[in-house]
């Protein structure tokens, strides 16, 4: 990965206190759909990322990220998807591990397929938790 001005420096100075922000292209953008908690579309395509991340002391205190891009589906490689996904913050413990994150989904079809969803994933565990996946697949567009 290119390192980006205002990515935090590695390794973080100690005592410092400050959120730090970029953006990122994201060229191999991927995602997986889930309706009724079946995997029903793999989606594939790129965007830019917007990252936000605050240090506290010198520790990493939290980040969280914003996604925006196109892609396409292995269902219908013709319908194009609009991708928006915000992660909620991501806490750390005092010794840096990620603990728990959560993310909201939002890819919308232009032929009428709507996949909204809320995923989390506990880094304890390892698991990714499905909270919740609404799908729309006979969208106003569909014929």
């Amino acid at each position: 990965m290119t390192r980006l001005s205002a990515q935090p420096p590695d390794p973080l100075p100690p005592g410092v206190t400050k959120t730090y922000t970029w953006t990122q292209e994201f060229p191999d953008y991927w995602a997986v759909c889930y309706c009724n908690g079946e995997l029903v579309d793999n989606l594939t395509g790129s965007g830019r990322c917007g990252f936000v991340v605050h240090i506290t002391d010198g520790k990493l205190d939290w980040y969280s990220y914003h996604f925006k891009g196109e892609a396409t589906g292995s269902l219908n490689p013709n319908e194009i998807f609009e991708i928006r996904e915000n992660a909620q913050p991501l806490y750390f413990d005092e010794n840096g591990n990620p603990i728990y994150q959560t993310i909201n989904l939002n890819y919308r079809g232009n032929q009428g397929t709507h996949y909204i969803g809320s995923l989390s994933f506990d880094f304890g565990t390892g698991e990714w938790i499905i909270n919740k996946a609404v799908c729309i697949e006979n969208g106003p567009k569909r014929k």
